[in-house]
């Protein structure tokens, strides 16, 4: 039963990782002699699992060849390979999009049935709905195991220690890159309705914009229970009413109100009751999701501790392997002297008697 928490930082999980899979892949001692082990595990032993873990990899890193003290392939992925300021100019495109594309209209008229903010609010309020609809399937499904690596036959101990040592660092990694991915996706899209709703104050601070509604379908009832259902949020939230939507004042009889600085209004508290608002939420649901992507140490390092413990008080195991019709060969021999290793320590010998 492990003592600790086992929390590691970044550097030394990685560095007792490559340990580990340095240690297991190398059944013979070849690579890290079972001598160099047991001194690591004696000199690190102390009652902090975590530390003792830390220390033992280090140890064993000094009495190591340059070549084996680190791997020297690093786990790559398309986000890695990004700049540090590309977030940054995504969030910037994206606002700077709903500014240029967040138009009110031309001829200083606005059409309330195409607000620009119309469209924007129903694909977020649908993006959050999918996003809450999955992270409630994705909570109720149980988590798939990583992958493993495969070895193939034949490999040395060094490739298949690389393999296996990125192939677990994937598999860390990639829960808490999908979340930061989720956490800059919410926070474009509140850039691009920032952008979209400056751009209207901007406009309308030089320029009188007025309504107008026309359809071929609806009534001036229809266009009302419409508006009232959609801004009535936003309404009871500001204090500003509804305005009527039929009343028209121009010669020509088209239904055109006088201003439309209260639809402006109500539709950036809209934006902000069905954007803003959902979209932080998503935002701190990503940020929990990121801290609860963290590597469960403990079930990660749990065997592999009792492994490096067993080394500590010079314990030795030995295994009679009987063949039966077969004459194992070398490679054979050497994974089966792998799995020994791996369930009782490096100190387990195998005697292979005769078939």
């Amino acid at each position: 039963m492990s003592r600790s928490r086992m929390t590691f930082r970044a550097e030394e999980a990685r560095q007792v990782l490559w340990g580990r899979c340095l240690e297991e892949a190398d059944a013979t001692g070849a690579l890290v002699p079972v001598q160099v082990r047991a001194h690591a595990s004696r000199q690190a032993n102390g009652p902090d699992d975590a530390a003792f873990l830390v220390r033992r990899a280090a140890l064993v890193s000094e009495a190591l060849p340059p070549e084996l003290k680190s791997p020297s392939a690093k786990v790559e992925t398309w986000l890695n390979r990004l700049p540090a300021w590309s977030p940054w100019a995504l969030l910037a495109g994206a606002l700077a999009f709903g500014w240029i594309t967040g138009g009110l209209g031309p001829g200083h008229v606005i059409s309330i049935l195409s607000f620009p903010l119309l469209g924007l609010i129903v694909w977020n309020l649908t993006v959050v709905f999918a996003s809450l609809w999955s992270e409630f399937k994705s909570r109720r499904s149980p988590k798939a195991p990583p992958t493993a690596f495969r070895r193939i036959p034949g490999t040395d101990g060094l490739t298949a220690a690389k393999g296996e040592y990125l192939a677990r660092v994937a598999a860390w990694e990639k829960p808490a890159q999908a979340a930061r991915l989720k956490y800059l996706f919410h926070a474009a899209a509140i850039a691009l309705a920032l952008g979209v709703v400056t751009g209207m104050y901007v406009r309308g601070l030089a320029v009188e914009y007025n309504v107008r509604w026309e359809s071929t379908f609806l009534s001036e009832g229809h266009v009302r229970n419409l508006t009232r259902m959609v801004l009535g949020p936003a309404s009871l939230l500001t204090g500003i009413p509804v305005p009527e939507p039929g009343t028209p004042v121009s010669e020509t009889g088209r239904k055109i109100l006088a201003s439309a600085a209260p639809w402006i209004h109500l539709w950036a508290a809209t934006a902000g009751l069905f954007i803003l608002i959902p979209r932080l939420i998503l935002i701190n649901m990503a940020r929990r999701e990121a801290a609860r992507a963290q590597p469960d140490f403990k079930a990660e390092f749990s065997s592999w501790l009792a492994v490096c413990r067993s080394m500590v008080n010079g314990q030795t195991h030995q295994a009679a392997i009987l063949p039966v019709h077969y004459e194992p060969e070398p490679r054979v021999r050497d994974a089966i002297r792998l799995l020994l290793q791996h369930h009782w320590g490096a100190q387990v010998s195998a005697d292979f008697l005769p078939p």
